[in-house]
């Protein structure tokens, strides 16, 4: 049986001649441990015997120069190994500390080791990341005459896995009264009057322009009405906190809403926010002074270029608003370029103050669309131009309802008429391709009555659901294939009339003068994105319905 005791080995032993002298034989040294072969730590006489007295004098000698502590022996054995932290192996039971009892005058000279238990198991506090493991272990006897328990370690601890990086704080959206639902922008588009129709049932927010509320610049919302399905509401600019402004919108809470302004007997369309872009291009084929008002979605610098070269530019941050003012391009045609999201709206003959967002216009008020490389529309007294920053000449298809397929051929700012003019919106429907795919942008100036135009619009725009805000004359849809339009008297309404919307695949054509159809309230359902025009009873007015 093999006994262990710790044992602090301090200073090496030297090697040193018998006669009460200790003769170590050191023979390896391997995996913190010394090994030992012969009587070490072994004290004899001259006679070789072993007495009590004789290793108590020996141990005071080493004591004094060899070894700064001695903490225990093997007495008749060999000593077969000594560990790093200091466990001694004997070949036997006969260590030299149970020689107190026979030594009892030097009993508190003999050295007694420090044992201490094993280590405990780690506890298992790891569930959380970046935390600690600890184990322990205890002092089962203390020593005497030998290294002091308290110098040896009784607790460790070691970290746990480390915690991954936080995510990214979360950034709240800033608050929108439309809860996403699509906004219509009042530029220029009519200060006494604004007619607002609901698709759901919902209330409907009417939000002031920053620079014109008053409040320093922040703006504020107030609720327009409460609306079921269907439902139009007009109000004066009277009976709007503030008046009607240019730079104001609309909104529906829950669902879409389509919106038109009036300005004596004139109605224009309010512009929604689909039709924001940042490369717009349009034929000017009115009379100069023309106006543009420009809305800033976002910040942008806003360029205008007649021809190759810039004309003028904007800087305008969010939510900002200018205009473009005594325009003269008659003839040729109007190229902007942003590096950042804006509404347009065009006004011919327009005397508007510089920089001022006015609420006149006597001719043409016509939202601009941006440019794209196919657009719809009905080529009523129309003009089709394109997008160019370069020389050269630029050609656009046109593949019509009636299936014929005609080409033009235009300049940089130039722009060409269209083809199948009729001089109203009874005539076909036609999509415009532009070659080499180049964008284009194209209107349709009024019909006889001389009233205002209506811009071509990029298949991204086509809806298929349309109430109409106002009573009209004629309703007019250039749909991008052929199929269906049931017309409703209202929402919900059980009478109805299904006309077809006749063509190609590539461009259709439905015209409705029914007047139980005529009315403001009343329902279209397509079976294919369309584009609607009405002509308002009032003045005679072109309005595009923008339809969900």
């Amino acid at each position: 049986m093999r006994s262990h005791y710790l044992f602090a080995l301090v200073a090496v032993l030297t090697s040193c001649t018998t006669n009460g002298q200790l003769s170590p034989k050191i023979t390896s040294v391997s995996g913190g441990v010394l090994n030992f072969t012969g009587q070490d730590f072994l004290f004899t006489t001259d006679s070789g015997s072993t007495t009590h007295s004789t290793i108590l004098a020996a141990l005071d000698d080493l004591r004094s120069g060899k070894q700064e502590r001695i903490t225990g022996s093997c007495v008749t054995s060999a000593i077969t190994s000594i560990d790093i932290d200091g466990s001694v192996t004997c070949l036997d039971d006969q260590i030299l500390p149970s020689l107190a009892n026979q030594a009892n005058a030097n009993t508190e000279r003999l050295p007694r080791v420090c044992m201490l238990s094993a280590w405990s198991a780690w506890s298992s506090n790891c569930s959380l990341c970046g935390g600690n493991q600890t184990r322990t272990r205890t002092v089962i006897r203390e020593a005497n005459n030998s290294v002091p328990c308290s110098e040896y370690i009784l607790e460790q601890s070691r970290m746990c896995a480390a915690c991954p990086p936080p995510p990214p704080p979360v950034e709240e959206p800033p608050y929108d009264p439309c809860n996403g639902n699509e906004r219509f922008y009042n530029l220029n588009s009519g200060a006494d009057e604004v007619s607002v129709g609901s698709y759901v049932a919902q209330s409907v927010v009417y939000h002031r322009y920053a620079n014109n509320d008053g409040q320093g610049g922040r703006g504020f919302g107030m609720r327009f009405g409460v609306f079921t399905a269907g439902q139009i509401q007009v109000r004066s600019s009277a009976s709007i906190q503030g008046g009607i402004r240019s730079g104001d919108y609309i909104c529906g809470t829950s669902g879409a809403v389509e919106v038109g302004g009036r300005t004596g007997v004139n109605e224009r369309n309010w512009i929604p926010s689909r039709l924001n872009g940042t490369e717009f291009v349009m034929p000017a084929t009115r009379e100069a002074p023309q106006a543009i008002v420009v809305l800033a979605l976002e910040g942008a610098t806003i360029s205008l270029y007649y021809g190759l070269a810039e004309a003028d530019a904007l800087y305008l941050q969010e939510g900002e608003m200018f205009t473009f003012t005594n325009i003269n391009r008659n003839g040729a045609n109007i190229r902007i370029n942003s590096t950042g999201a804006i509404l347009m709206t065009y006004i011919g003959q327009a005397g508007i103050p510089l920089g001022v967002p006015g609420d006149i216009g006597v001719a043409d008020h016509i939202n601009i669309a941006p440019a794209a490389n196919v657009i719809y529309g009905i080529p009523s007294s129309g003009y089709v131009t394109a997008f160019r920053d370069t020389a050269g000449s630029s050609r656009v298809d046109f593949q019509c309802s009636n299936s014929q397929n005609i080409s033009r051929t235009m300049g940089i700012a130039q722009y060409a008429g269209s083809p199948f003019n009729t001089a109203n919106y009874a005539g076909v429907a036609c999509r415009a391709v532009g070659a080499a795919s180049y964008k284009i942008g194209a209107t349709s100036i009024g019909d006889s009555d001389g009233g205002d135009g209506t811009m071509w619009q990029p298949e991204s725009a086509l809806r298929s659901h349309f109430l109409i805000p106002v009573a009209t004359q004629h309703i007019a849809l250039a749909c991008a294939g052929t199929g269906s339009a049931r017309f409703f008297r209202a929402v919900g309404s059980t009478t109805a009339q299904t006309i077809p919307i006749a063509g190609n695949s590539l461009a259709g054509k439905a015209y409705s003068v029914n007047p139980a159809f005529l009315v403001a309230g009343a329902y279209v359902n397509t079976t294919v994105p369309c584009l609607m025009v009405i002509d308002g009873t009032r003045e005679g007015d072109e309005m595009l319905v923008y339809g969900y």
